[in-house]
């Protein structure tokens, strides 16, 4: 039963009282006789920047909620001035290993803000840096010419005359050395390093003894925690073979051979470093693993709200990681969702349809599949969707019933670079989720070989801080089905940190369709089916965030496709903007750069600007509509990626909305030139 004070709780007065307490409840209160730093202040610092010096540090400034209000949902950092004493000399020891051997740090003041709050400054005095006058390399003279020459480069890589001393750089030159002399088969290398630092010239000499010792081969190979898993499918993905010779770059791919077959959470490859009297000398390798769990299921559900669409989704999922043993991998996934049309962002309406979609996928997957380090997978996949225009609201609903079928192997080459070959054979089947198919509409055949070359040297890959990756996938259609065409698009992304809180990263693309049985989409209905599916689009949140998916691009009347009240959209008796739709290109660039703030606790802020373009003819790159977009963004850390959500708003005067080709107006959110994007994972 409800009474009345559950009753009051519905009117305004209960939902602001409702709203006070949950904001009293998630403030957070400084402890009587304690002081909160509300900020701290590097002062003096000029080659080091005042964030690095903040990163190494303990004393730090109270987290704000949203960067800007203090001590809401975050605990304040409380002064400790025995801490603050213990900073000075992790800031002075931190500007020694930089190489500023005379830095002075000054002093710490505390000014208080007020009897509960104080700003705390710590002064610095670089002074001038020790820089590298000598660098002296022994013992590489017993070493092969190419070795040696190959050691040389390492250290010149990592330390050159005149540069900063800097301890970093110094450590980094004889790991470098000493991966290097393991990987060429001297297992029992060593590199001894020294410096010598003179305080009055500002001047540090280095010297480097290189001891090679004789070379190895891999002796017994042992493994351990298998447990109830079995041994020949991990064997074969580690390929050690005792008398090969020692490598330690081979270690390390069997190692991550192991992890790839993901039923381990752990795997540890070592060699055991005994007796180098002989030559060769034989070392014994240990491979210690830590089984995973092998069943896992998966559920969820989702909303999507942007200018196509607003959707609710359920996500189901089974895994099996040693599915009738082998260690095949057996994956199998549902998503059953309803679409609510015509309900969208900008059209905040209730839903008139109500389109049921869904996805099953089911993949398997198998190590060792002809070689050890080469593994096979078959995927299958069936999908119903609907496809919808951020611009039209037709009475007649087009979907698809698509059926794809994916046989791959795929292959890591060292640390870096990895490869995988495909043939994916897919039907698509169009239906009518309101109203009735168009003429020319019919089922469709693709099949298509695809390449996908990758090197990847990102230090993560959920939010990369330094490193750069090119993808570089090839696609040939035409072994069967409807489509013959040549299909590529490179695309590249770096990441550069600036300082220890800032990360700039950008984001380049391109691509190129040849079609050698279609043209564009206006010839015949035939073809526009077909470029759909094989030609390219630019918008969305991973792409142009400025507009919403395939808002950039050709876009024309395709009479089958959006209907207003009549079995055909005849251009001649109706408004032809009633049927302007996305067409595809042929022809695409894409351009994205972003700057990352990371703010206290698991929020990062990000200002970004995406510019992108999609061309009707065949390598035709036009740069005059760049379709420029920029804004702020907000990340929020979660254990899958950070959740992401982007404002980016179309830059005036910079879009495509006349000359030859123009495009319609994309929809505005309260009537702004904007659109959001939201989703899981960095946008590149």
């Amino acid at each position: 039963m409800i009474g009345p004070g559950a009753r009051r709780l519905q009117s305004p007065l209960g939902l602001l009282i409702s709203l006070g307490v949950a904001f009293t409840t998630a403030c957070t209160f400084v402890p009587a006789g304690q002081v909160a730093v509300a900020h701290v202040e590097i002062q003096g610092a000029q080659e080091i920047g005042p964030s690095e010096i903040r990163a190494k540090i303990a004393t730090r400034a109270s987290p704000r909620f949203l960067g800007v209000f203090p001590e809401f949902i975050y605990d304040p950092e409380l002064l400790n001035p025995f801490v603050l004493e213990q900073d000075l000399r992790r800031v002075q020891r931190y500007y020694q290993s930089r190489g500023f051997y005379s830095a002075l740090v000054r002093q710490a003041l505390v000014e208080y803000e007020d009897p509960s709050h104080a700003r705390v400054r710590i002064d610095v005095q670089e002074n001038a840096p020790t820089r590298i006058m000598s660098i002296e390399l022994t013992g590489e003279e017993s070493l092969g010419s190419a070795t040696a020459q190959a050691v040389r480069a390492a250290l010149a890589e990592h330390l050159q005359l005149g540069a900063r001393f800097e301890e970093e750089a110094y450590v980094s030159a004889e790991s470098a050395i000493h991966e290097l002399l393991t990987d060429t088969g001297y297992a029992h290398a060593r590199v001894v390093r020294s410096a010598r630092v003179d305080l009055r010239r500002n001047a540090a000499e280095i010297h480097l003894t290189v001891m090679p010792g004789p070379q190895s081969v891999l002796g017994e190979v042992r493994l351990h925690g298998l447990g109830s898993l079995p041994e020949a499918p991990v064997w074969r993905a580690l390929s050690l073979h005792p008398g090969s010779r020692f490598s330690s770059s081979e270690l390390r791919a069997a190692q991550q051979a192991a992890l790839e077959l993901g039923v381990f959470s752990s795997v540890d490859v070592r060699p055991r470093l005994g007796d180098e009297s002989s030559a060769p000398a034989v070392v014994p390798v240990d491979v210690r693993v830590t089984p995973a769990q092998l069943q896992t299921v998966r559920l969820g559900g989702g909303l999507q709200l942007d200018t196509l669409r607003t959707d609710v989704h359920l996500l189901a999922g089974w895994d099996h990681g040693n599915f009738l043993g082998g260690l095949r991998r057996l994956s199998l996934e549902m998503r059953p969702g309803i679409v609510l049309y015509p309900t969208r962002l900008n059209q905040l309406t209730p839903p008139e349809h109500y389109l049921p979609e869904l996805r099953l996928l089911a993949t398997l997957r198998q190590p060792g599949f002809l070689e050890a380090r080469t593994s096979g997978s078959l995927r299958a996949e069936y999908d119903i969707y609907s496809v919808l225009d951020a611009l039209s609201d037709g009475s007649n609903v087009l979907g698809y019933r698509e059926a794809k079928l994916t046989g791959a192997l795929e292959r890591p080459f060292g640390r870096h670079l990895r490869a995988q070959l495909s043939q994916n054979v897919q039907t698509n089947t169009p239906f009518a989720y309101v109203g009735e198919v168009g003429e020319g509409l019919n089922a469709l055949v693709i099949s298509y070989t695809e390449l996908l070359p990758s090197c990847d040297f990102r230090d993560q890959i959920l939010s990369p801080h330094r490193g750069v990756r090119l993808l570089l996938p090839l696609q040939l259609a035409g072994l069967g089905g409807d489509a013959a065409d040549f299909r590529l698009q490179p695309e590249l992304t770096a990441f550069v940190p600036l300082g220890s809180d800032w990360v700039w990263g950008w984001r380049a693309s391109i691509g190129m369709l040849f079609p050698f049985n279609y043209g564009r989409a206006a010839t015949s209905g035939r073809d526009a089916q077909i470029l759909f599916f094989r030609g390219f689009f630019a918008g969305g949140p991973t792409s142009n965030r400025g507009y919403p998916p395939r808002g950039i691009g050709p876009h024309g009347p395709l009479p089958f496709l959006y209907i207003e009240g009549m079995s055909r959209c005849d251009v001649a008796q109706s408004n032809p903007d009633d049927c302007v739709v996305p067409l595809g290109g042929f022809t695409l660039w894409e351009a994205s750069s972003e700057l990352r703030y990371s703010l206290e606790g698991p929020l990062d802020l990000a200002l970004f600007c995406d510019a992108a373009d999609v061309s009707e003819h065949r390598s035709t790159f036009t740069l005059t509509r760049p379709h420029l977009s920029c804004g702020p963004g907000l990340r929020y850390a979660t254990p899958v990626g950070p959740l992401r959500l982007d404002l980016g708003v179309r830059v005036p005067g910079l879009q495509n909305t006349s000359g030859p080709s123009p495009e319609p107006e994309p929809p505005e959110i309260l009537g702004l030139p904007i659109a959001i994007a939201i989703g899981i994972g960095q946008a590149f």
